[in-house]
């Protein structure tokens, strides 16, 4: 690949690098000043639904329970603001371009499965549920990864935690939410908790299209990240020529960078936001 930027583009590159690599130190601000524990002193959302009191058949939720929505869309948003970084750093580098498709696809996955997660439109109870699907689902998949690791009592010892971690958090469904619309059977796909189900990630970058980028087909949108972000997607992206001789020669130009860079932003964005509406943060950072 030969580089034929000028340095107009090597400086625009460098803006585009500083923006990303700005996404954690803001998120980090905006944690030290409360993003992690929302104010007693100032009314918000995340506050009342602290103090919601909701049940299922074994009585009372834990109030742990009710805050690990917020919990887990704030941790979604960390891995995000890390995942702009390190897209930043790639995108300072003039002569490397493809790995940030794999970050971009993983930026947009994190912010709108943040926003599944805090849905202005739904309420504190189906945010809980959410959250517990999502919960069981990693647990679920976690399990075949033990069967890779190295025999012994490591492996032994990490296989049974794993089964007995996603045992219990089956067995505490039917003490936790209401046994109508609530079935555990076949794959994760077709589970479903009082009538709610673990939404796929082309059913929630669509979702968040229709929220915050209206006019865009989400669905869409992530099969062409999914495609891009995947080593298949190399010769299914524009670009990629071959002469009579089988050279190939990859061309990128600086309009497809940007639109890479302006989607990383738009998501991270949107979900910072979700998640400080949620705290009701003002900070004049944010605004910034």
């Amino acid at each position: 690949m030969t580089d034929t930027a000028g340095q107009r583009e090597l400086d625009r590159l460098a803006e585009f690098g500083t923006l990303l690599q700005s996404c954690r130190i803001v998120f980090l601000a905006l944690f030290e000043q409360g993003l992690h524990e929302p104010s007693t002193t100032q009314p918000s959302e995340a506050w009342a639904d602290f103090r919601t009191l909701l049940a299922g058949p074994g009585g009372l939720w834990p109030a742990d329970f009710v805050r690990q929505p917020r919990s887990t869309a704030v941790n979604l948003l960390h891995q995000q603001a890390d995942y702009c970084s390190a897209m930043g750093v790639l995108v300072s580098v003039p002569e490397v371009r493809d790995p940030v498709a794999g970050l971009l696809r993983s930026v947009v996955e994190y912010g709108s499965r943040g926003f599944w997660l805090l849905d202005p439109e739904v309420g504190i109870r189906v945010r809980c549920i959410r959250a517990y699907l999502m919960e069981l689902v990693s647990l679920y998949h976690s399990r075949p990864a033990y069967k890779v690791a190295p025999k012994g009592y490591a492996r032994v010892a990490a296989k049974a935690d794993g089964k007995a971690r996603f045992r219990t958090a089956k067995v505490s469904v039917a003490q936790l939410f209401q046994t109508e619309g609530t079935s555990l059977a076949d794959d994760p796909g077709q589970w479903t908790i009082e009538g709610h189900r673990y939404a796929g990630w082309t059913e929630i970058t669509r979702a968040w299209a229709e929220a915050c980028a209206p006019g865009l087909d989400g669905g869409a949108l992530y099969e062409l990240l999914a495609v891009r972000a995947h080593p298949q997607g190399f010769t299914a992206t524009a670009g990629l020529t071959f002469d009579g001789d089988g050279q190939g020669t990859r061309v990128f130009t600086l309009e497809q960078v940007e639109n890479q860079v302006r989607l990383a932003i738009a998501s991270f964005h949107s979900a910072l936001t979700l998640v400080a509406d949620y705290h009701r943060q003002r900070q004049q950072l944010l605004a910034d």
